[in-house]
């Protein structure tokens, strides 16, 4: 045999002991099932995420444990009976539906991505991806209803929608509070929902709607010696002002003389859920659909009446989170 072909031989065999040597040593393929399963943190998501977590980062979701008001209801965190909704343990993993209960760890990012998007094992979804870094398994509820509601029935707005047309036609939670955005991910568009989750304490008060009127005695449909104010919820989901019980929106008339001083008393029509301990006051909220009307008699040596909505997000501190929905000035 030729040392020429010896060499050959020798060569192939090293390379062949090679290869057996790692393949014996290297580690077998990874289980996408399994490397889903894996603690994950809430800071994970970002890196595939950006729009979604800047969308996040700067809700009212992500403020619900750090909220100076919140804060402040609670004295200083001392109060604990809605830690369940501000800082809550994944929902999928304590189901969805019940009320949720609430977590130990990582408070000061309120209401996260695993609060919505982990059930205890592993990361979930609106569609099954094993091909995605975190794996996730589908669970429908995310598309429904039911992802919200462990949370925000609390105040019963899951019996207001339910008793409202959008029910009946199958608009829920999700296509008002998260609308449909364009992304895109590797240069390729597709569609997603939007995670600010949208809703009046983004201060945004043209998107609350209710529909004022007031109609003075020279106005057509105007009443001899009378003011007519109405307020209507026009196409709110639910009772307005919605959830919590520290919102109010009052409907202000007032009278003034023909040189601006102001004449009488105002009158004001105040719409809440009255706080659990307010035992003289009743739930005074205007369902779907629904109008209140009011008539005010126009007093001796008026020359024009202001009727405004001022929303407040804490009803009892006017200087604080009051916003004006509506003015107008009624002369005759």
């Amino acid at each position: 045999m030729s040392g020429l072909r010896l060499v050959l031989i020798g060569a192939l065999v090293i390379v062949g002991l090679v290869g057996l040597v790692l393949l014996l040593t290297a580690s077998p393929p990874e289980d996408p099932g399994k490397a889903a399963d894996r603690e994950w943190t809430n800071a994970e998501c970002k890196a595939c995420h950006p729009g979604v977590w800047a969308e996040w980062e700067a809700s009212w979701h992500h403020m619900a444990y750090i909220d100076p008001l919140y804060i402040k209801l609670t004295q200083n965190h001392a109060q604990t009976s809605c830690d369940d909704c501000h800082i809550p343990r994944p929902i999928p993993e304590v189901g969805f539906g019940p009320r949720t209960l609430p977590r130990v760890s990582d408070k000061m990012t309120g209401i996260n991505c695993l609060s919505c998007h982990h059930d205890g094992k592993r990361i979930v979804g609106t569609r099954d991806l094993p091909s995605a870094p975190c794996s996730p398994r589908k669970a429908p509820e995310l598309s429904t209803e039911l992802g919200c509601i462990g949370c925000h029935n609390q105040h019963k707005l899951h019996e207001e929608w339910r008793k409202t047309v959008f029910f009946k036609q199958g608009i829920d939670c999700i296509d008002c509070h998260m609308p449909t955005v364009d992304r895109s991910r590797d240069g390729k568009p597709f569609k997603g929902k939007h995670h600010a989750f949208i809703s009046s304490r983004y201060r945004d008060f043209s998107k609350i709607p209710v529909e004022v009127r007031a109609l003075g005695p020279a106005d057509p449909g105007g009443k001899a010696g009378v003011v007519r104010v109405s307020i209507k919820n026009l196409r709110s989901g639910h009772d307005f002002p919605s959830d919590s019980r520290y919102k109010a929106a009052d409907l202000i008339t007032r009278f003034f003389t023909p040189d601006g001083t102001p004449l009488g008393e105002k009158k004001q029509e105040r719409f809440h859920n009255p706080l659990r301990n307010a035992m003289d006051q009743t739930k005074t909220q205007i369902p779907n659909g629904i109008t209140r009307s009011f008539e005010y008699p126009v007093p001796e040596g008026a020359g024009h009446a202001e009727v405004k909505l001022m929303y407040r997000i804490m009803k009892d501190d006017p200087n604080v989170d009051s916003h004006k929905l509506f003015r107008r000035v009624v002369r005759w």
